[in-house]
């Protein structure tokens, strides 16, 4: 259940239509303006008159700040009473659109540029002073929260901003909902985040509903959140995409009895393969294999155009049930029947996979490499095979034709990069990750990553503190400081430039976040509570902390 929304998301919904990048100014009405009337107590009557007439021709940012001046102008000239509240209304209309533009341009992939913090600011500055003046403006509240979740921003402005416009949402349900997905994001604390879904929940939204739901689950609150959902199916009994986003809820979850008799009830709003193929998924987690067999059969009855792919789903479905020697029989009829067909070379390698046999895994894809004319897909899976087996400079060589084939390709450079991590390649890793973090700078992992290498690894040379720190603050804001791994290397990077108290301070945050971590397994958690001790006894002692090589490595 995706239940994250994203500061590039925030930024992105349209405000009084919709604008370009050339900056063409959103439409708006010009307040209506009181006559004119010139006397001694209204002397900027005139210049009010111009930015009305200014406001009336504004297309773009810049004739908008036109408008902003002559408003600014009229008022210091003098104006009274009524003159005077038209002046402040269409002062602030032309900042909220202004502002809106602004905000807009930092949409763009490519716009945190070198001047992009001034952008945010001045669009920060119109947005603010227009919503004191022009009140309950839900987009814009989202606009304001949204560029504070940019890097460098105040978070507890978003926060504010963003209860404003739940406030103010009350009467557009589906508006709301987005707020209260934004705002609960950045709340750390989930009886604080079921209070504001319990909330929003009672104007009967069916989208909010279905999130209170599943934070009442994250509660262990069970009972509750099944008498919400039943509630929530009984009233939307025909809403097919409703009854497809609880099963991904309850799949999530883990309730796969639950799951089975929405999915059950999906079926009779909506026969379909897909349908089936979510069945197929609950009954495998049931262990219900022969149920999953059946539905198979019926598969290749209904819809005997697709054979191929429910024969892989027969596949999947013996995997799951570790019946291996069937699943490869079952891909050697294929394979016999068409030799060189990548979906099933694909699949006979995914069968080694299940079982671990990653020698036979990289045979079989070696072979295949040399005889396919176009072996960069099954290159890069032979380059995560070998990444299993921590054969790490041997990935590497098979990695560098395909680098030399797509110089500068992102995804290349990231595995290139975790391949000279692994191998103890810091400057390698290094220029791999400026790279990716230069092409790909909401790329959290990476820079995430490279904060690491400059505040930990070994080589002095590279060690960063001041570098290190910007990058891991980057990162924790990219992931609204919420993924353990990244608390992590912010304390390390705190230790590396010297600020031992701040280090201590993450550190605990990082084991506090890695508890409550959600889709981990208990031998993972354990693993990484290991690892953040290790950190904290080097903090403790006002010590850095060091990279090691991985033992093991060829």
């Amino acid at each position: 259940m995706k239940r994250i929304i994203s500061c590039a998301v925030i930024l992105s919904i349209a405000f009084f239509g919709t604008l370009t990048a050339q900056e063409s100014a959103p439409a708006e009405a010009v307040p209506e303006a009181p006559t004119s009337v010139v006397d001694a107590e209204n002397p900027g009557l005139g210049l009010l008159d111009q930015a009305t007439e200014a406001k009336l021709r504004a297309t773009t940012a810049a004739d908008l700040g036109q408008v902003i001046v002559l408003c600014r102008r009229a008022k210091r000239a003098g104006l009274t009473g009524e003159n005077l509240k038209y002046c402040n209304e269409l002062l602030a209309s032309s900042q909220l659109q202004r502002g809106i533009v602004f905000a807009q341009a930092l949409d763009q992939p490519d716009a945190l540029t070198d001047n992009w913090q001034e952008l945010r600011q001045q669009a920060l500055i119109d947005l603010e002073e227009a919503v004191t003046v022009i009140k309950d403006q839900p987009m814009a509240y989202m606009r304001i929260a949204g560029l504070h979740l940019l890097p460098g921003g105040n978070t507890e402005r978003a926060k504010e901003a963003l209860n404003l416009m739940v406030q103010s949402t009350k009467d557009s349900p589906a508006l709301q909902f987005e707020a209260v997905s934004a705002l609960t994001e950045l709340e750390p604390d989930a009886e604080k985040r079921e209070s504001i879904w319990a909330d929003a929940a009672k104007n009967g939204y069916p989208k909010t509903l279905l999130f209170h739901a599943f934070t009442l689950f994250e509660l262990k609150r069970n009972e509750e959140a099944g008498n919400v959902l039943q509630k929530l199916l009984e009233a939307e009994s025909g809403n097919v995409e409703l009854h497809e986003q609880v099963v991904v809820l309850l799949v999530e979850l883990q309730r796969f009895d639950d799951a089975l008799a929405v999915v059950k009830k999906l079926q009779t709003l909506a026969e379909s393969p897909q349908n089936y193929l979510r069945e197929i998924l609950v009954l495998n987690e049931l262990g219900k294999h022969d149920d999953s067999f059946g539905i198979v059969q019926k598969l290749k009855e209904k819809y005997p155009q697709n054979e191929s792919g429910w024969t892989m789903v027969l596949m999947e479905i013996y995997i799951h049930q570790k019946a291996y020697d069937k699943a490869l029989a079952l891909v050697e009829e294929q394979l016999k029947e068409n030799p060189a067909g990548m979906r099933w070379i694909v699949a006979k390698t995914q069968v080694f996979i299940a079982q671990k046999q990653w020698d036979g895994a990289a045979d079989w894809l070696e072979s295949h490499i040399q005889e396919n004319s176009e072996p960069e897909g099954l290159t890069r899976l032979l380059i995560s095979v070998l990444n299993e087996q921590k054969k790490y400079k041997t990935a590497k060589e098979k990695l560098k034709p395909l680098m030399e084939k797509k110089s500068g390709d992102v995804d290349l450079l990231r595995i290139d990069s975790q391949l000279s991590i692994s191998l103890g390649l810091h400057a390698e890793a290094v220029e791999a990750l400026t790279k990716v973090v230069e092409a790909d700078p909401e790329d959290y992992t990476s820079v995430n990553n490279l904060a690491w290498i400059l505040s930990t690894s070994p080589v002095d040379s590279l060690r960063d503190g001041r570098r290190a720190v910007e990058l891991a603050q980057r990162a924790g804001e990219l992931t609204n400081f919420k993924r353990a791994f990244v608390l992590s290397t912010l304390a390390a990077a705190y230790a590396e430039a010297g600020d031992f108290e701040k280090a201590r301070e993450v550190s605990l945050k990082s084991v506090e976040v890695a508890k409550a971590e959600r889709n981990k397994t208990d031998e993972e958690r354990q693993e990484l509570l290991e690892h953040l001790q290790k950190e904290w006894d080097c903090f403790e002692k006002n010590l850095p902390f060091r990279e090691l090589l991985e033992d093991g490595v060829e």
